[in-house]
């Protein structure tokens, strides 16, 4: 009597056990349950401004056609961030790298981080915060062209 009452008690604890299972990005919580990070759904996009043509921008680059840049002008990128998901983002961190040598920064919205340059490239970081569902942001980012 005693074997079946601890197989009865064996078979009921097993049955009544639930394992704790969380996804890839969840945390199991202590108690049941699962925490899970939002996901977030964003576009970018860079464009170039083509040579004398002021607020003409241009994704993937140029044509044989278009006029080219000189050395010594000022290029203009634009960097376009875009909330296509249906949740808020607290803050995006752009991060665009520049090649050292023919480009230097000159202005735009973020900061420069000159200690990238010993690394061959220049890294500029901007910050968003606050991107509501649809909104777009436009970074402006203006470089020396050397050679």
């Amino acid at each position: 009597m005693k074997k079946l009452f601890s197989i009865l008690v064996l078979g009921a604890l097993l049955f009544a056990y639930k394992p704790q299972t969380a996804s890839a990005d969840c945390t199991a919580l202590y108690g049941g349950g699962e925490s899970c990070p939002p996901s977030f759904s964003f576009d970018v996009q860079k464009s170039v401004q083509r040579p004398g043509k002021s607020g003409d921008y241009v994704i993937g680059g140029f044509s044989f056609n278009d006029p080219k840049y000189s050395p010594s002008q000022t290029v203009s990128f634009e960097i376009t961030v875009k909330n296509t998901g249906s949740q808020t983002i607290p803050t995006i961190t752009v991060v665009d790298t520049l090649p050292q040598s023919f480009l230097s920064f000159v202005s735009g919205k973020g900061s420069f981080d000159a200690n990238t340059k010993k690394e061959g490239n220049q890294r500029i970081t901007s910050f968003i915060k606050i991107m509501s569902h649809c909104h777009t942001k436009i970074l402006e980012i203006n470089v020396y062209y050397k050679t």
